[in-house]
């Protein structure tokens, strides 16, 4: 027992490290970063919180009022389950079948049993904070418009404190099938972005159409009855807190449980084997050929481009941005009408809807801050770089060269389909392409810039050096910072001149200040990555 503690204690530690760093300071004090952490979890779970109690306090009443309240906890149950599969079915893939700690832990004197059980806990921990937002303001809504009873009080807080342990049995069982489909592919990154994208695409499409899916089932509360009766499990989960009935209640903890428990003996019996067992995709054939000298940068860019390529968290969290760029460029080719209402008469002047737009640009490129974490994910290995006979500034340009390749194409496919949809004069379209380049230089640089000041080079989890660190915050909310400053100059200006002629002034501002600091970056810059 003792050593399945110091696991699970150890669990806790690396999770709060991926997220916080080192919890003290040299000189012994708190990281300030622990508050930041702490702010940030408090709004995401209100933000996310206000959403799901909307949504739940619609149904509460519409459902009560037509006599089928068991109906608003199934629904209940059905939404809080899905939030918990998206949000940890991914984490159950790396954790039960692709960890990388399990060699070292193996050669332990601990049970794989205890390994188990310490991974399991973690995804139920995930599972459970997920689950207490939906909770939270599903009781809440319901207590607001409908009469409560202690019984349902108990009923409603053992359903909730029981769906974590079905959510945790249903994502391992498709971590393993995502495992299984991905073990023997070549570059198995690029497949397991491209799943977590479906699942983001997917969760991003109900999230947005929620409100009005829940208006129309409130408005057939029968016939969403009629559909959910045959479903035994959301039925007695209804009954047991709306009803409370007893019965309804024990069947549905059973039902609940009952998974979680088959998980667990198929998952104990199977775990040596799973994590033991190498899994190799095909092999090329080798064939002879003459190696062509190439040039350092070339191939310093070509180690950045693996580097992201062959990390699907490096794709998710700091190339996203790019993504939702050209998305953003297609929905305003789309959604060009509605935007028009907002200058023609509207809120804005239909002046100020090319220099929105170029703006806008700008902001969605911030979201891309692949150079931001680039230095830090040298991790160990930093040193070859710094014996190897090159130019101090030579890995720091490839890395602000693939930024630039991948922020740049996609702001370039995202100002096309704006220009088209604005129907821009040619200087609009010059305007519309240099601004946001100049601005994508601009967070390139100031990424790797905050990165040499506040490196993680002893990271455990590649993961820490990508999502945490001052480098990533202050890189991507200084970049969204400058947006409003750049927004200011034109709209000041442009009370005495053409918007484009305003925006003009953006591109020397910026142009100036891309080029103040690529001299800073390869000089004092390329000194400091030396020193590292």
């Amino acid at each position: 027992m003792s050593a399945l503690k110091a696991l699970m204690r150890v669990r806790l530690a690396s999770f709060r490290q991926m997220y916080l760093g080192k919890n003290k300071t040299k000189d012994g004090k708190e990281n300030r970063k622990t508050v930041i952490f702490i702010v940030l979890i408090a709004y995401v779970a209100i933000s996310f919180g206000f959403i799901f109690f909307g949504n739940f306090l619609m149904m509460s009443e519409a459902f009560n009022a037509q006599g089928i309240g068991w109906v608003y906890f199934a629904m209940y149950a059905l939404i809080d389950f899905a939030v918990m599969f998206v949000g940890t079915v991914f984490t159950a893939k790396a954790q039960l079948y692709e960890a990388k700690d399990n060699d070292l832990l193996l050669s332990m004197p601990l049970r794989p049993r205890d390994i188990l059980i310490s991974r399991l806990f973690m995804l139920w921990v995930m599972d459970s904070f997920i689950s207490f937002i939906v909770s939270a303001a599903a009781g809440v809504s319901w207590a607001i418009k409908c009469p409560v009873t202690p019984m349902t009080v108990i009923a409603f807080l053992l359903i909730a404190l029981v769906l974590p342990f079905f959510a945790v049995a249903i994502s391992a069982l498709f971590g393993f099938l995502i495992s299984l489909a991905t073990r023997r592919v070549r570059n198995k990154s690029l497949l397991t972005t491209v799943f977590s994208l479906l699942f983001l695409a997917a969760y991003m499409v109900v999230i947005n159409r929620s409100t009005t899916w829940i208006e129309q089932l409130t408005r057939i509360g029968d016939v969403v009855a009629k559909n959910l009766r045959p479903i035994f499990v959301l039925r007695w989960i209804g009954a047991a807190v709306a009803e409370g009935d007893p019965v309804c209640l024990l069947l549905a903890l059973v039902c609940l449980l009952l998974p979680f428990a088959l998980a667990f003996v198929i998952l104990s019996a199977t775990f040596i084997k799973n994590v033991t067992t190498v899994h190799t995709a095909a092999k090329k054939e080798y064939k002879e050929e003459n190696a062509a000298v190439g040039k350092t940068s070339a191939a310093l860019f070509r180690k950045e481009a693996s580097r992201f390529l062959s990390s699907s968290g490096y794709m998710l969290n700091a190339g996203f941005g790019a993504l939702m760029e050209v998305a953003a460029g297609v929905l305003v080719l789309i959604k060009m009408p509605a935007i028009e209402l907002y200058f023609n008469g509207g809120i804005l002047p239909a002046r100020y809807l090319f220099p929105v737009m170029v703006t806008g640009l700008c902001l969605l490129a911030a979201m891309t801050d692949i150079s931001a974490p680039s230095v830090s994910l040298e991790g160990k290995s930093l040193w070859i770089l710094q014996a190897a006979p090159l130019d101090p500034a030579a890995p720091l340009r490839a890395k602000l060269q693939f930024h630039c390749a991948v922020s740049g194409a996609a702001t370039v496919i995202a100002a096309v389909l704006v220009c088209v949809a604005v129907k821009a004069s040619p200087i609009q379209w010059v305007v519309a392409l240099i601004l946001p380049l100049l601005f994508v230089v601009f967070e390139g640089l100031l990424g790797l810039l905050c990165n040499l000041k506040y490196p993680i080079l002893d990271w455990e989890n590649e993961n820490q050096a990508i999502k945490t660190g001052m480098a990533v915050f202050i890189s991507m909310f200084g970049a969204m910072g400058a947006t409003v400053l750049l927004t200011g100059l034109w709209y000041g200006l442009s009370q005495f001149m053409p918007t484009e002629l305003a925006l003009g002034a953006d591109i020397l501002l910026l142009g100036a200040l891309d080029a103040l600091m690529y001299r800073y970056l390869v000089t004092k810059g390329a000194a400091r990555f030396s020193e590292l």
